[in-house]
């Protein structure tokens, strides 16, 4: 059998197994939900060693005051060391899941390197090109837990690279952020991650990706049976990302229109707020001669979900039509660049140049489907050609979606990692499209198995693994990385999710 028809038996079957299990798993979701279970702890060490202590009030565009440990790096006079006091190895089973998380944004290669008492290597941490609230971990195996547990752990940094910083204790009170050992409770990984969901443990860094999650705890607020948690998890992150309620909270003229998407809710939320204003007015000031909203001379599919979306949201709140019709203008403008001959869509698309960069990049499909998707879902007369768009554009992913459900960083290249984010960005168009009637039945068929696939990434306490990092570091470092946890990726899963299985309370 020839490969291609080989992979499509093989989704077939696949389809069919989630067909008699029913539509989006929710006969399964009222059993997983409504049982009464215990939920995963987090054992926090008492934290020792050589490191410069620093207290900070702000990072990632996010107002929170924090402490944070920072290391230096290629120093063995720089360490952390961990302890823990009555954590016995005996209630593990198979090794112990180690976390840190970062305080700050990296622009660098480096990793942390865990060692026992003894100086011997345990594993170590990559945390290249690392974001604000990225949790890096590794397995620490049984042959070196009780040792760990015993006598501690240290911590060192090398790579190049500046000194690193990760929190040791935050505003919050929540312990998933500090230096921690993964104690899995009996939940679901499912419920888990929804009780991750409706607290400030999903907070990331202000912009898109920040966006992706208050997106997405919005949407389980609206489809959950009962979403007042979500409702309320939502009003804590909101209280952070803009805690100037009568004055503007963020400099978009220095970060660029790919961190603009918070402004939906925001519009939902507090629709007069000044912030939306000023937004509205910082994207006349990016608006070229031909009407694109732009940073220089690129192009980007971002802009579908960080412009386009949240300007249809504004103009449904503040009833100003106009808005919508810019909000159109952009996603046509990205249809008729970003898209080559063969149907791919690119990330960027250089005016000046004429050059297309990121060529089917998974998390830039996100960008473009469900931005587009979600634009024409709150646009109170869709255009025919766009909605003609959505179909051309999931009938063409749907051919290279992997038989896991995955699609991979580079979708349609098996050289490159499944990746979790970009899957749930464009399944949840399909999602979308379905439910308006826009798509057909494989459609509905991709989104479900999506969301199997994706589900089976989540860690025992609810995290999403497998997000691909940032595009900092460019293609190359996009095509090696087997992702980490990266809370926007869960933002999008709860997207997903919302759409295909919402809770049921």
């Amino acid at each position: 059998m020839e490969k291609s028809n080989k992979v499509r038996f093989q989704k077939v079957i696949v389809m069919i197994i989630l067909m008699v299990v029913g539509w989006g798993c929710k006969q399964n979701t009222k059993t997983q939900i409504n049982k009464v279970s215990e939920e995963a702890t987090y054992s926090v060490p008492k934290i020792m060693g050589n490191f410069t202590r620093l207290k900070r009030e702000e990072t990632g565009g996010v107002k929170l005051e924090f402490e944070s440990a920072i290391l230096y790096p290629d120093s063995s006079q720089s360490e952390l060391i961990l302890k823990w006091d009555g954590l016995s190895n005996e209630i593990f089973t198979d090794g112990a899941y180690f976390r840190l998380t970062l305080d700050s944004d990296l622009n660098s290669y480096q990793k942390f390197f865990l060692f026992t008492e003894g100086n011997e290597l345990i594993d170590s941490l990559d945390l290249s090109l690392g974001t604000p609230f990225q949790l890096v971990q590794c397995k620490i195996q049984e042959k070196y837990l009780a040792d760990v547990l015993e006598n501690g752990l240290k911590v060192q940094l090398k790579g190049n690279g500046g000194p690193v910083g990760v929190f040791t204790h935050t505003a919050l009170g929540l312990d998933n952020f500090l230096p921690h050992i993964l104690i899995p409770g009996k939940a679901s990984p499912r419920e888990e991650f929804l009780n991750r969901m409706a607290s400030l443990a999903s907070l990331t860094e202000y912009g898109w990706q920040e966006g992706c999650v208050i997106d997405g705890i919005a949407k389980l607020s609206e489809n959950a049976t009962d979403g007042s948690r979500y409702k309320n998890g939502l009003e804590e992150h909101m209280s952070l990302i803009f805690p100037l309620k009568d004055s503007i909270n963020h400099n978009y003229e220095k970060i660029g229109i790919e961190f603009t998407s918070c402004l939906a809710q925001l519009a939902l939320w507090k629709p007069n707020h000044p912030e939306v204003e000023h937004v509205v007015n910082y994207w006349k000031s990016k608006t070229d001669s031909a009407g694109i909203i732009k940073n220089g001379n690129t192009i980007v599919a971002e802009g579908n979900y960080t412009v386009a979306w949240p300007l249809a949201v504004i103009a449904q709140q503040l009833n100003k039509p106009e808005l919508a019709d810019e909000a159109i203008r952009q996603l046509r403008f990205r249809r008729d660049n970003l898209i080559d001959e063969e149907g791919a869509i690119w990330l960027r698309y250089n005016i000046h140049t004429q050059k297309r960069t990121f060529r089917l990049w998974s998390r830039g499909l996100t960008w473009y489907v469900l931005g587009l998707a979600k634009t024409l879902d709150v646009l109170p007369n869709p255009p025919k050609d766009l909605i003609e768009e959505l179909r051309r554009a999931t009938d063409y992913l749907i051919s290279i979606q992997g038989v896991d459900g995955l699609w991979t960083v580079f979708a349609g290249d098996s050289l490159t990692a499944p990746e979790t984010s970009g899957t749930c960005g464009i399944a949840t168009a399909m999602a979308i499209g379905v439910r308006r009637g826009w798509l057909e039945n494989n459609a509905k068929e991709a989104a479900l198995l999506a969301l199997q696939g994706v589900e089976e990434r989540l860690t025992p306490d609810g995290y999403l693994d497998g997000v691909a990092e940032e595009n900092k570091g460019g293609i190359e470092f996009q095509r090696k990385t087997k992702g980490s946890i990266c809370n926007w990726g869960m933002g999008l899963f709860a997207q997903l999710l919302a759409e295909l299985a919402p809770p049921e309370n």
